[in-house]
């Protein structure tokens, strides 16, 4: 007579067979600039590397890079770091990807280097996956377990390689540890609330991404207007700086504007609008907008700047109207840090 299973060695082996979902995207912090203490929240450092999905299903490691989905096998020292960190099968973990530069800090242009045909061999930086969250532990999603318990599976699912490291954890202690990762050339913290559950590729507010405050002066080279139901008046403004002679696209701020503000704008946007581009090449925007004259000047603070040199979590903080669009040079050479205690 054939052994009788118990009702979990049923449930487990039915996972099994279903396998793991493919293209799970991560999910988002909301952005900030306040560090903060609290014993409700869990605190973690961003080394400012680049968001990686790993998927052990099956004995096969697949890593998943960014929110598109893509595979890479541009980094088998950190796949096969994974196979010998994972101490059980059906796993889904959300990390990033971190490479340091000879003075050992953290660069992510050295990462993407690597998703370069070509490049692979050519980049020896030394790579780390550091593993935030668990999201499938043993075929069975674990997503809307709350984050402490599913960081208790995530330590007995993955032990520490010299590839692969479980994210330094900190309880209560925010401003402590965002101070000490901006001082070794971190991005800063995120802060993950203790019962947040995992949403897959949404932004939640459970999740607060506290990056070092950076400011820059830029040029405003357009707008777009709202387009939502009962909305009017521009929705953002297009950010531009100069490299040389040539204008280049910086971004687009949509956030920062007061009532005032947007009063000031409102007026004054109109009677920069043009019909030509001011830039050298036309960004794809992809909704209404209107150029403007290169004249008027913005004052913006952001987290930091992507690889193409464009602000990432720009606010508006202000109209300079004591320079001249001449002065708004690249951001990386005019960008200022701000550091806050909390």
């Amino acid at each position: 007579m054939p052994q009788q299973l118990s009702p979990l060695a049923v449930r487990q082996t039915a996972f099994a067979l279903a396998g793991l979902p493919a293209g799970i995207k991560p999910m988002l912090a909301t952005p900030s600039f306040e560090p903060f203490d609290s014993p409700k929240w869990i605190f973690e450092p961003l080394r400012g590397g680049l968001r990686a999905i790993a998927y052990f299903d099956h004995g096969t490691m697949r890593l998943q890079i960014g929110e598109d989905g893509r595979l890479a096998e541009a980094f088998p020292e950190i796949t096969d770091g994974l196979t010998e960190a994972v101490t059980i099968d059906g796993v889904v973990l959300d990390g990033e990807l971190v490479a340091r530069d000879r003075l050992g800090m953290p660069n992510v242009a050295l990462v993407l280097e690597r998703l370069k045909p070509g490049n692979r061999r050519r980049s020896r930086a030394p790579l780390t996956f550091h593993v935030w969250d668990i999201l499938y532990h043993g075929y069975r999603p674990v997503l809307e377990k709350p984050l402490a318990k599913r960081k208790e599976l995530l330590l007995g699912a993955v032990r520490a390689t010299e590839a692969v490291q479980p994210t330094l954890t900190r309880e209560t202690d925010g401003v402590a540890l965002y101070e000490a990762a901006v001082a070794l050339g971190m991005e800063g913290v995120v802060a993950k609330h203790r019962e947040s559950l995992y949403v897959p590729g949404r932004r939640s507010r459970h999740w607060v991404a506290i990056r070092e405050r950076r400011s820059a002066d830029a040029v405003i080279a357009g707008y777009t207007m709202a387009s939502g139901r009962g909305q009017k008046g521009f929705e953002s403004l297009l950010l531009g700086v100069y490299q040389g002679k040539r204008l280049r696209y910086a971004g687009s701020v949509s956030g920062g504007f007061d009532k005032a503000s947007r009063d000031e704008l409102s007026a004054l946007l109109p009677q920069l609008q043009s019909d030509s581009c001011p830039f050298g090449r036309a960004p794809r925007i992809g909704k209404l907008l209107y150029w403007c004259k290169p004249q008027a000047v913005a004052h913006v603070l952001f987290g930091e700047l992507n690889d193409r040199g464009e602000f990432i979590f720009p606010k508006f903080s202000g109209l300079r109207r004591d320079l001249q669009a001449s002065d708004c040079t690249m951001p990386m050479e005019r960008a200022t840090g701000a550091r806050r205690r909390g």
